[in-house]
């Protein structure tokens, strides 16, 4: 029924303007837990779920690939995680993609971790690919023009210093929605769905949010990647992250992990339904939303 529900929704489904429907903290860390809670329990591979990846893929291969190579973008793999340059502030992160991006026309990608109950290998490395260029990368104009801005030498082939792609883009932030929410952060990426599910056709949304909220969200919660589904996930809304099937199991669940962690002590432990971690701290939650450091322990 949730399931049903949530399909129906996504024809005539109005788009948030915000991108993200979570105001508060709480919010964001009691949706995580309904989300994790439900990527747990789906099954690896559901058949009946496949159009959606197929969809996805189709999208992604005929559509928005052919605009990146049109556009000159080279994108290359690595099997080491991308960008680190400055380390694993997730804003520096994202400065050095866009800037690699935006002045020697390429993006780096991972590969590893690429098994997929229905992608291909390559087909779920150019997903990532894709996802990452349109979503994290959106921000490449603006910050190509405020670069330039700091150092002109930059815009004639010199490489920034860290000093210098620290002042682009100051306002980074995974507590804003827009433009802002962007970077390698729990927000952020639920901002990137959030935008990347308004390119994508719609039969596709099932698939984004497992494959990027599912995750994200089950990363957020236990800190362990999590096996790759195809399944959909049900009690939520595909379109407006972090809105919830009203009635729903996730409904209900979100509610109740919201009430707990504004009433709860920081100390106090809250029941979770996942073999990877039965319990967490209220604290340690909502640090995991906030941090900066996307694998938060």
């Amino acid at each position: 029924m949730d399931i049903r529900h949530a399909i129906n929704l996504l024809e005539g489904a109005a788009i948030l303007e915000e991108g993200v429907a979570l105001h508060s903290l709480p919010e964001h860390a009691a949706f995580a837990v309904a989300v994790a809670e439900a990527y747990e329990a789906a099954p690896l591979h559901d058949p009946s779920a496949d159009k959606h990846w197929i969809a996805m893929i189709t999208h992604t291969v005929e559509t928005l690939l052919p605009r990146i190579v049109g556009d000159g973008i080279r994108l290359e793999y690595t099997e080491e995680d991308p960008y680190t340059e400055g380390g694993h502030d997730p804003q520096m992160m994202l400065r050095y993609m866009l800037y690699d991006i935006a002045f020697n026309r390429r993006l780096f990608i991972w590969s590893g971790a690429s098994d997929h109950p229905v992608f291909t290998p390559q087909q779920n490395v150019l997903f990532r690919s894709i996802h990452d260029f349109y979503t994290h990368g959106k921000l490449v104009a603006v910050f190509k023009k405020n670069l330039a801005a700091i150092s002109p030498e930059i815009a004639k082939g010199k490489k920034p210093t860290p000093e210098e792609l620290a002042k682009v883009l100051p306002q980074v932030s995974m507590t804003k929605g827009g433009n802002q929410g962007h970077g390698f952060t729990a927000r952020g990426e639920l901002s990137t769905a959030a935008r990347h599910i308004v390119l994508a056709p719609k039969v596709a949304a099932p698939c984004l949010f497992t494959e990027v909220v599912g995750q994200v969200c089950y990363n957020v919660v236990t800190t362990k990647h999590a096996a790759q589904k195809v399944a959909i996930l049900p009690g939520f809304d595909f379109i407006n992250i972090g809105k919830t099937i009203p009635g729903s199991v996730a409904d209900k669940r979100k509610a109740e992990v919201m009430n707990f962690l504004v009433k709860a002590d920081p100390d106090a432990l809250l029941n979770l339904h996942l073999k990877e971690r039965p319990q967490i701290k209220a604290k340690v939650l909502i640090n995991n939303v906030k941090s900066r450091d996307r694998y938060s322990k």
